[in-house]
């Protein structure tokens, strides 16, 4: 049998946490001001965002060695162990 009774309400608040605002943020400033950056995989999951900060000069990198420029922004959960041939300072 089927509940037919569910009220479903959204929150009057919604929007990023702090920390996604702020990584947000940068990763637009730094875009206005050098033109390009790219982020070590995608800062956030939403596809909108990701399309947004793509027209300002934001690209995802998959990998170390997809990225094609020279600063790259590292998420605040951080990658996982590199290899030795590509470090930080070879990108």
């Amino acid at each position: 049998m089927k509940n037919t009774n569910i009220k479903i309400e959204k929150a009057a608040g919604t929007g990023f946490c702090f920390g996604v605002r702020r990584a947000i943020t940068a990763l637009e400033k730094v875009a206005g001001e050098q033109g390009m950056i790219e982020t070590l995989g995608a800062v956030v999951h939403n596809q909108q965002v990701l399309q947004r900060l793509a027209e300002l000069g934001v690209g995802v990198a998959g990998t170390i060695d997809d990225v094609k420029g020279n600063t790259v922004a590292i998420g605040a959960h951080g990658v996982g162990r590199m290899s030795p041939q590509k470090s930080a300072d070879d990108i």
